[in-house]
């Protein structure tokens, strides 16, 4: 058996083992494609990150410090009047466009879950796209990532454990080869 290197960067763990990454995160629940996890109070308002809320109770921007306290990005989120999450843009520090995702939804379904998120550019430039599968408990199990060509890129594996709480994401290349593994704490 290869040699195991250990990294503990608190609260982080950094295993590397064999051929894979993994990775030890607190667990903040926040499930990929859950539109509910932008649901305020957000009760993880930190020194360097502070949420703001909309009437509806979602949360519609997200400022991010650094240790000193300074700005460095924000980011704005638009909801249709269904509730569901329709754009979202992420602002430098000096509040210019650097990024924005719109998202997509499966009208035969009624479900709050998005099933695709396109990743565009400030210039409106479609820079690639993101699938998503989910569980009969609606918990993402797989989220498929393509290129602004449809080309395939990989794509990312999800567990969970009783309580619906993510413990562990595995990301595999477009060969389907795993290329690391996250685990979280619940």
């Amino acid at each position: 058996m290869g040699k195991k290197l250990i990294i503990i960067l608190a609260p982080i763990i950094v295993l590397l083992a064999g051929m894979g990454l993994m990775y030890v995160f607190p667990n903040h629940n926040v499930k990929y494609g859950d539109v509910n996890a932008f649901e305020c109070p957000r009760n993880i308002d930190t020194d360097t990150e502070k949420y703001y809320c909309n009437s509806d109770g979602k949360v519609s921007k997200t400022k991010y410090y650094d240790a000193e306290g300074n700005l460095i990005e924000e980011s704005e989120a638009e909801y249709d009047s269904d509730g569901n999450l329709m754009q979202a843009e992420l602002y430098d520090a000096d509040g210019d466009l650097r990024e924005y995702y719109k998202y997509e939804y499966n009208a035969d379904v009624i479900t709050d879950k998005f099933i695709k998120q396109e990743d565009y550019s400030a210039d409106g430039i479609l820079r690639g796209y993101w699938q998503f599968e989910y569980d009969a408990d609606g918990n993402t199990i797989k989220k498929e990532g393509y290129g602004a060509y449809g080309n395939f890129r990989g794509y990312y594996k999800y567990e969970y454990d009783a309580d619906g709480n993510t413990i562990k994401e595995e990301r595999y290349g477009s060969d389907g080869k795993l290329i690391d593994t996250r685990y979280f704490e619940p």
